[in-house]
Protein backbone atom coordinates (compact mmCIF):
# COMPACT_ATOMS: atom_id res chain seq x y z
CA UNK A 1 0.00 0.00 0.00
CA UNK A 2 1.59 3.61 -1.11
CA UNK A 3 1.14 6.16 1.51
CA UNK A 4 2.38 9.80 2.12
CA UNK A 5 4.43 10.60 5.60
CA UNK A 6 5.52 13.32 7.25
CA UNK A 7 9.10 12.81 5.25
CA UNK A 8 7.36 12.83 2.27
CA UNK A 9 5.55 16.03 3.31
CA UNK A 10 9.32 18.00 4.46
CA UNK A 11 10.66 16.90 0.95
CA UNK A 12 8.11 18.65 -1.04
CA UNK A 13 6.34 21.23 0.58
CA UNK A 14 9.46 23.43 -0.51
CA UNK A 15 8.83 22.23 -4.28
CA UNK A 16 5.38 23.01 -3.18
CA UNK A 17 5.92 26.49 -2.42
CA UNK A 18 8.60 27.55 -5.04
CA UNK A 19 5.71 26.04 -7.63
CA UNK A 20 3.18 28.56 -6.51
CA UNK A 21 5.40 31.30 -6.57
CA UNK A 22 6.63 30.34 -9.92
CA UNK A 23 2.83 30.05 -10.52
CA UNK A 24 3.49 26.59 -12.60
CA UNK A 25 0.19 25.41 -11.11
CA UNK A 26 -1.70 28.27 -12.82
CA UNK A 27 -5.01 26.41 -14.53
CA UNK A 28 -5.31 26.85 -18.00
CA UNK A 29 -8.98 27.44 -20.01
CA UNK A 30 -9.15 25.50 -23.39
CA UNK A 31 -12.12 27.61 -24.84
CA UNK A 32 -13.75 25.36 -27.54
CA UNK A 33 -17.21 25.61 -28.83
CA UNK A 34 -19.69 23.22 -27.55
CA UNK A 35 -21.28 21.25 -30.01
CA UNK A 36 -24.60 19.41 -28.97
CA UNK A 37 -22.90 16.11 -28.79
CA UNK A 38 -20.26 17.10 -26.93
CA UNK A 39 -22.81 18.44 -24.38
CA UNK A 40 -24.55 15.38 -24.26
CA UNK A 41 -21.02 13.65 -23.56
CA UNK A 42 -20.07 16.29 -20.98
CA UNK A 43 -23.63 15.28 -19.49
CA UNK A 44 -23.33 11.84 -19.15
CA UNK A 45 -20.08 11.69 -17.77
CA UNK A 46 -20.77 14.25 -15.26
CA UNK A 47 -23.57 11.89 -14.36
CA UNK A 48 -21.34 8.88 -14.08
CA UNK A 49 -19.06 11.20 -11.87
CA UNK A 50 -21.86 11.70 -9.57
CA UNK A 51 -23.00 8.21 -9.22
CA UNK A 52 -19.30 7.33 -8.50
CA UNK A 53 -18.80 9.93 -5.89
CA UNK A 54 -22.04 9.54 -4.14
CA UNK A 55 -21.44 5.36 -4.24
CA UNK A 56 -18.00 6.16 -1.84
CA UNK A 57 -19.49 8.61 0.32
CA UNK A 58 -21.58 5.88 1.65
CA UNK A 59 -19.35 4.82 4.49
CA UNK A 60 -20.30 1.27 3.91
CA UNK A 61 -19.70 0.80 0.30
CA UNK A 62 -16.35 2.98 0.88
CA UNK A 63 -14.96 0.53 3.36
CA UNK A 64 -16.21 -2.77 0.94
CA UNK A 65 -14.07 -0.80 -1.46
CA UNK A 66 -11.14 -0.41 0.41
CA UNK A 67 -11.17 -3.87 1.44
CA UNK A 68 -11.86 -5.45 -1.73
CA UNK A 69 -9.84 -3.64 -4.21
CA UNK A 70 -6.97 -2.28 -2.31
CA UNK A 71 -6.65 -5.14 0.09
CA UNK A 72 -4.84 -3.84 3.63
CA UNK A 73 -3.53 -6.48 5.99
CA UNK A 74 -5.89 -5.65 8.16
CA UNK A 75 -9.51 -5.21 6.73
CA UNK A 76 -11.16 -1.86 7.48
CA UNK A 77 -14.31 -1.70 9.60
CA UNK A 78 -17.39 1.18 8.85
CA UNK A 79 -16.96 2.11 12.67
CA UNK A 80 -13.62 3.15 12.44
CA UNK A 81 -13.88 5.41 9.76
CA UNK A 82 -15.31 9.40 9.81
CA UNK A 83 -15.95 11.82 6.96
CA UNK A 84 -13.15 14.13 6.64
CA UNK A 85 -14.61 17.42 5.08
CA UNK A 86 -10.95 19.78 3.95
CA UNK A 87 -11.58 23.39 4.59
CA UNK A 88 -8.18 24.44 3.63
CA UNK A 89 -8.86 24.53 -0.62
CA UNK A 90 -5.90 26.92 -2.57
CA UNK A 91 -8.23 29.03 -4.65
CA UNK A 92 -5.70 27.96 -7.86
CA UNK A 93 -7.39 24.26 -6.91
CA UNK A 94 -10.67 24.95 -6.07
CA UNK A 95 -11.70 23.59 -9.38
CA UNK A 96 -9.13 20.21 -9.01
CA UNK A 97 -10.24 19.23 -4.66
CA UNK A 98 -9.75 15.59 -4.24
CA UNK A 99 -13.43 13.50 -4.79
CA UNK A 100 -13.66 12.16 -1.39
CA UNK A 101 -11.61 12.12 1.89
CA UNK A 102 -12.26 9.54 5.02
CA UNK A 103 -10.28 9.74 7.97
CA UNK A 104 -9.77 7.16 10.46
CA UNK A 105 -11.47 7.72 14.14
CA UNK A 106 -8.76 9.23 17.10
CA UNK A 107 -5.83 8.81 14.62
CA UNK A 108 -4.03 10.98 11.77
CA UNK A 109 -4.66 8.69 8.99
CA UNK A 110 -6.82 9.89 5.59
CA UNK A 111 -7.75 7.99 2.53
CA UNK A 112 -7.65 10.21 -0.19
CA UNK A 113 -9.85 9.10 -3.53
CA UNK A 114 -9.28 10.94 -6.80
CA UNK A 115 -11.70 9.69 -9.64
CA UNK A 116 -10.51 9.98 -13.01
CA UNK A 117 -12.63 9.20 -16.23
CA UNK A 118 -9.96 10.45 -18.60
CA UNK A 119 -5.77 10.49 -18.63
CA UNK A 120 -4.39 13.38 -16.51
CA UNK A 121 -0.19 13.07 -17.31
CA UNK A 122 -0.83 16.38 -14.22
CA UNK A 123 -2.32 13.50 -11.77
CA UNK A 124 1.41 12.62 -9.55
CA UNK A 125 1.65 16.69 -8.89
CA UNK A 126 -2.08 16.76 -8.36
CA UNK A 127 -1.91 13.80 -5.72
CA UNK A 128 0.96 15.98 -4.39
CA UNK A 129 -0.76 19.25 -3.64
CA UNK A 130 -4.10 17.46 -2.13
CA UNK A 131 -1.25 14.86 0.32
CA UNK A 132 0.06 18.69 1.17
CA UNK A 133 -3.01 20.21 1.74
CA UNK A 134 -4.61 17.74 3.84
CA UNK A 135 -1.04 17.50 5.85
CA UNK A 136 -0.66 21.87 6.09
CA UNK A 137 -4.70 21.32 7.55
CA UNK A 138 -3.64 19.10 10.32
CA UNK A 139 -0.56 20.88 11.78
CA UNK A 140 -2.74 24.10 11.53
CA UNK A 141 -5.34 22.58 14.27
CA UNK A 142 -2.26 21.16 16.31
CA UNK A 143 0.76 22.56 18.52
CA UNK A 144 4.06 20.57 17.13
CA UNK A 145 6.97 19.54 18.60
CA UNK A 146 9.80 17.22 19.07
CA UNK A 147 7.82 14.00 19.86
CA UNK A 148 4.84 15.35 17.46
CA UNK A 149 4.09 11.96 14.82
CA UNK A 150 2.26 13.65 11.72
CA UNK A 151 -0.32 12.19 9.82
CA UNK A 152 -0.34 9.79 7.16
CA UNK A 153 -2.40 9.70 3.82
CA UNK A 154 -3.51 6.85 1.30
CA UNK A 155 -3.73 8.46 -2.28
CA UNK A 156 -5.75 6.77 -4.49
CA UNK A 157 -7.12 7.33 -8.06
CA UNK A 158 -10.01 5.36 -9.24
CA UNK A 159 -9.61 5.30 -13.13
CA UNK A 160 -12.44 3.97 -15.64
CA UNK A 161 -11.76 5.63 -18.70
CA UNK A 162 -11.24 3.26 -21.63
CA UNK A 163 -7.66 3.61 -22.43
CA UNK A 164 -5.01 2.68 -21.06
CA UNK A 165 -3.64 4.70 -17.92
CA UNK A 166 -0.24 5.61 -18.98
CA UNK A 167 0.94 7.83 -16.17
CA UNK A 168 3.19 7.27 -14.02
CA UNK A 169 1.96 6.68 -10.15
CA UNK A 170 5.44 8.10 -8.56
CA UNK A 171 5.83 11.88 -8.65
CA UNK A 172 9.61 11.67 -8.25
CA UNK A 173 9.21 9.76 -12.50
CA UNK A 174 7.81 13.49 -13.43
CA UNK A 175 11.15 14.79 -12.16
CA UNK A 176 14.53 15.88 -14.61
CA UNK A 177 17.14 12.97 -14.27
CA UNK A 178 19.89 13.83 -11.92
CA UNK A 179 21.92 11.81 -10.19
CA UNK A 180 23.81 13.88 -8.26
CA UNK A 181 20.76 15.10 -6.42
CA UNK A 182 18.94 11.57 -6.49
CA UNK A 183 18.32 11.40 -2.45
CA UNK A 184 16.02 14.55 -3.00
CA UNK A 185 13.85 13.19 -5.34
CA UNK A 186 9.82 13.48 -3.52
CA UNK A 187 8.76 10.09 -3.91
CA UNK A 188 5.10 10.33 -3.63
CA UNK A 189 3.28 7.16 -5.24
CA UNK A 190 -0.49 7.22 -5.52
CA UNK A 191 -2.22 3.62 -5.60
CA UNK A 192 -3.94 3.13 -8.52
CA UNK A 193 -7.55 1.16 -8.89
CA UNK A 194 -7.83 0.66 -13.01
CA UNK A 195 -11.28 -0.66 -13.17
CA UNK A 196 -10.17 -2.31 -16.47
CA UNK A 197 -8.05 -4.34 -15.15
CA UNK A 198 -10.68 -6.22 -13.61
CA UNK A 199 -12.95 -8.92 -14.72
CA UNK A 200 -16.66 -9.58 -14.97
CA UNK A 201 -16.59 -12.52 -12.77
CA UNK A 202 -14.30 -10.53 -10.17
CA UNK A 203 -16.50 -7.77 -10.33
CA UNK A 204 -19.79 -10.00 -9.52
CA UNK A 205 -18.39 -11.64 -6.56
CA UNK A 206 -17.76 -8.51 -4.51
CA UNK A 207 -20.97 -7.89 -4.13
CA UNK A 208 -21.47 -4.47 -3.90
CA UNK A 209 -23.07 -1.54 -5.17
CA UNK A 210 -19.73 0.08 -6.68
CA UNK A 211 -18.56 -3.50 -8.21
CA UNK A 212 -22.04 -3.23 -9.93
CA UNK A 213 -21.43 -0.22 -11.39
CA UNK A 214 -17.99 -0.85 -12.35
CA UNK A 215 -19.72 -3.37 -14.67
CA UNK A 216 -22.18 -1.18 -15.98
CA UNK A 217 -19.33 0.86 -16.60
CA UNK A 218 -17.34 -1.35 -18.54
CA UNK A 219 -20.59 -2.27 -20.94
CA UNK A 220 -19.76 -0.42 -24.44
CA UNK A 221 -23.32 -0.55 -25.61
CA UNK A 222 -26.70 -0.86 -24.97
CA UNK A 223 -26.95 -4.96 -25.74
CA UNK A 224 -24.04 -5.20 -23.49
CA UNK A 225 -25.63 -3.19 -20.88
CA UNK A 226 -28.48 -5.55 -21.26
CA UNK A 227 -26.28 -8.77 -21.05
CA UNK A 228 -24.37 -7.27 -18.02
CA UNK A 229 -27.96 -6.56 -15.64
CA UNK A 230 -29.34 -10.02 -16.24
CA UNK A 231 -26.29 -11.22 -14.33
CA UNK A 232 -26.69 -8.80 -11.92
CA UNK A 233 -29.93 -9.81 -10.87
CA UNK A 234 -28.82 -13.55 -10.92
CA UNK A 235 -26.28 -12.43 -8.13
CA UNK A 236 -28.38 -10.02 -5.97
CA UNK A 237 -30.87 -11.41 -3.54
CA UNK A 238 -31.96 -8.69 -1.80
CA UNK A 239 -34.56 -6.16 -3.53
CA UNK A 240 -33.35 -3.46 -1.74
CA UNK A 241 -30.39 -3.96 -3.40
CA UNK A 242 -31.67 -4.47 -7.27
CA UNK A 243 -34.15 -1.49 -6.78
CA UNK A 244 -30.77 0.58 -6.10
CA UNK A 245 -29.38 -0.60 -9.33
CA UNK A 246 -32.36 -0.10 -10.99
CA UNK A 247 -32.53 3.41 -10.13
CA UNK A 248 -28.71 3.41 -11.16
CA UNK A 249 -29.49 2.18 -14.83
CA UNK A 250 -32.32 4.65 -15.03
CA UNK A 251 -30.33 7.60 -14.27
CA UNK A 252 -27.30 6.87 -16.18
CA UNK A 253 -28.79 5.12 -19.43
CA UNK A 254 -32.81 5.42 -19.83
CA UNK A 255 -32.90 7.24 -22.98
CA UNK A 256 -30.56 4.81 -24.90
CA UNK A 257 -31.88 1.48 -22.85
CA UNK A 258 -34.04 -1.28 -24.58
CA UNK A 259 -36.37 -0.61 -21.38
CA UNK A 260 -38.70 -3.18 -21.47
CA UNK A 261 -36.48 -6.24 -21.69
CA UNK A 262 -34.55 -5.15 -19.28
CA UNK A 263 -37.93 -4.23 -16.57
CA UNK A 264 -39.08 -7.84 -16.96
CA UNK A 265 -35.44 -9.33 -16.16
CA UNK A 266 -35.45 -7.06 -13.03
CA UNK A 267 -39.15 -7.50 -12.73
CA UNK A 268 -38.66 -11.31 -11.95
CA UNK A 269 -36.43 -11.04 -9.19
CA UNK A 270 -37.93 -7.68 -7.28
CA UNK A 271 -41.78 -8.91 -7.35
CA UNK A 272 -44.31 -6.86 -9.38
CA UNK A 273 -45.32 -4.12 -7.06
CA UNK A 274 -42.14 -2.47 -6.24
CA UNK A 275 -41.52 -2.99 -10.37
CA UNK A 276 -44.23 -1.13 -10.92
CA UNK A 277 -42.76 1.72 -9.02
CA UNK A 278 -39.93 1.43 -11.09
CA UNK A 279 -41.85 1.36 -14.42
CA UNK A 280 -43.93 4.19 -13.45
CA UNK A 281 -40.75 6.38 -13.19
CA UNK A 282 -39.61 5.30 -16.55
CA UNK A 283 -43.12 6.33 -17.98
CA UNK A 284 -43.29 9.77 -16.00
CA UNK A 285 -40.04 10.38 -17.19
CA UNK A 286 -40.29 9.36 -21.03
CA UNK A 287 -43.27 11.80 -21.07
CA UNK A 288 -41.36 14.71 -19.50
CA UNK A 289 -38.97 14.31 -22.26
CA UNK A 290 -41.94 14.30 -24.59
CA UNK A 291 -43.41 17.10 -23.23
CA UNK A 292 -40.03 18.89 -23.36
CA UNK A 293 -39.78 17.87 -27.57
CA UNK A 294 -42.85 18.79 -28.31
CA UNK A 295 -42.40 22.18 -26.98
CA UNK A 296 -38.93 22.78 -28.84
CA UNK A 297 -40.53 21.75 -31.73
CA UNK A 298 -43.88 24.54 -31.54
CA UNK A 299 -40.84 26.70 -30.37
CA UNK A 300 -38.66 26.21 -33.91
CA UNK A 301 -42.02 26.38 -35.70
CA UNK A 302 -43.43 29.42 -33.97
CA UNK A 303 -40.34 31.39 -35.14
CA UNK A 304 -40.42 30.17 -38.57
CA UNK A 305 -44.24 31.55 -38.57
CA UNK A 306 -42.87 34.87 -37.00
CA UNK A 307 -40.49 35.28 -39.60
CA UNK A 308 -43.05 35.23 -42.10
CA UNK A 309 -45.25 38.26 -40.95
CA UNK A 310 -47.43 36.22 -39.14
CA UNK A 311 -48.67 37.68 -35.62
CA UNK A 312 -47.88 36.65 -32.00
CA UNK A 313 -51.27 36.13 -31.05
CA UNK A 314 -51.98 34.09 -34.02
CA UNK A 315 -49.13 32.02 -33.46
CA UNK A 316 -50.05 31.44 -29.83
CA UNK A 317 -53.41 30.57 -30.58
CA UNK A 318 -52.34 28.31 -33.20
CA UNK A 319 -49.76 26.67 -31.69
CA UNK A 320 -51.58 26.87 -27.97
CA UNK A 321 -47.86 28.04 -26.88
CA UNK A 322 -47.44 30.57 -24.46
CA UNK A 323 -44.61 32.86 -26.60
CA UNK A 324 -42.07 35.32 -25.16
CA UNK A 325 -42.12 38.62 -27.22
Amino acid sequence: MKIFTYKDYIYSIHTYRLHAVMGVAEDTEEYQIETEESKRRKEIQQKHDKLIKNILKNKKEFVKFINQFLKPKKELEEKELEKYTNSYINYKYRKKEPDIVYKIKEKPIYYLIEHQSSIDYNMPYRILNYCIDIMQEWIKAKKTGKETQYPIVIPIVLYTGRNKWSVVTNFADTQIKETTYGSNYIHLSYNLIDINKYSEQYLLKKDSIFAYCMLIEKANDTKELSKTIKKISKHITEEERLLEIADIVQDLFLSSLEQEEIKNELEKKVGEKNMLTWAERIEAGDQKRLKQKEIQVKREIGKRMQENGVSIELIEEILQLKIKK
